[in-house]
């Protein structure tokens, strides 16, 4: 008799999960939450008051490892958008130092003063926090990245154009800066960069167009067809020369996308390879990696979208033909 309540309790737990994660399925503006039988639908506040459901009580284990960590402030700002989606590189580490990077301003509003925050570490210690930009001008959305011979920041002048600092070396803040140039009509921001290469001295940026919708323009400007194109530039002596410039990649273009999000992207490289990982909502997601320092490409797809080409608007998306909106996965 015990057993069988155990398993009508069982086969009853698992029927309200069930359900609650079909409510979750059609809630979340058209896209899916797969939810094991055991689990309730996230809702956002999880850290705030989740209670986990009762369940068999399990033995008591003593804790056998600790782990002891110390906590530094590293910077402070009041401008807290440090970005619309994915978080750009802005710690990175080579041997016993670290540097690291975030978009500064000591402005309550207006954030006249906004650049890029800066702080290193020599592994025992962080220096004083910052208290003023590195730039000589108004930037913001930086990424941090070590070559054998300096340190790099990028980061962008809000809605033109891309900024290239540089360092001789780690903690020396000696910084110099350049405009990097471009010839696209509606402007480039929002970038990410890092070093790789066997040398660690190639520069891998990403960087995409200012979207229509930004532009304040009409007609609004695209560049080969994308309303926000994702660029891609390498340069294998530290950002002297670019022997590959805002271009392209087969795989990115027109003929698979409209466009892509801002700060949909991530780039991360190790050696000769190096990997782009875009994330859509409304297309595929996806990742491009290069085994030869980004000369050639091979896409691997994450979540294919089953509509290609597909144009957010007033329509759903009816793949079975039933009159009613999909639930769709990405």
């Amino acid at each position: 008799m015990k057993k069988l309540l155990l398993s009508l309790l069982i086969l009853l737990v698992c029927f309200i999960g069930f359900s609650q994660s079909k409510m979750a399925e059609v809630s979340v503006n058209m896209r899916a939450i797969k939810v094991d039988c055991n689990q309730v639908p996230a809702n956002g506040t999880e850290l705030r008051d989740f209670i986990p459901p009762a369940g068999p009580e399990k033995p008591k284990q003593e804790a056998t490892t600790k782990m002891n960590f110390t906590e530094w402030v590293v910077g402070e700002s009041y401008y807290d958008l440090q970005t619309n989606s994915t978080i750009m590189n802005r710690i990175v580490k080579t041997g016993d130092a670290r540097s690291l990077v975030f978009t500064y301003s000591s402005e309550p509003s207006g954030y006249s003063d906004r650049g890029t925050g800066y702080n290193w570490s020599n592994d025992d210690f962080w220096n004083d926090i910052p208290l003023e930009r590195i730039e000589s001008i108004r930037t913001g959305w930086p990424s941090v990245l070590h070559t054998e011979n300096h340190e790099i920041v990028i980061s962008h002048e809000f809605p033109d154009q891309l900024i290239m600092s540089k360092s001789p070396g780690i903690g020396e803040e000696n910084w110099t800066q350049e405009i990097l140039a471009h010839d696209i009509p509606e402007g480039v921001s929002w970038s990410r960069a890092v070093s790789g290469g066997s040398d660690g001295n190639t520069v891998h940026l990403i960087t995409i167009t200012i979207p229509e919708a930004t532009q304040g323009v009409d007609p609004g400007l695209t560049t080969e067809g994308l309303d926000g194109a994702l660029l891609y530039s390498r340069s294998t002596d530290e950002g002297e020369t670019w022997a590959i410039y805002n271009t392209v990649i087969p795989g990115m273009d027109s003929t698979q996308f409209l466009g892509l999000p801002v700060d949909s992207y991530s780039i991360f490289s190790r050696g000769d390879k190096v990997a782009i990982a875009i994330f859509n909502d409304w297309a595929d997601s996806f990742v491009m990696v290069s085994e030869d320092n980004g000369d050639t490409w091979v896409k691997r797809i994450l979540v294919d979208f089953p509509v290609d080409l597909f144009e957010v608007d007033a329509s759903i998306i009816d793949l079975d033909e039933d009159l009613l909106a999909d639930t769709l996965y990405n």
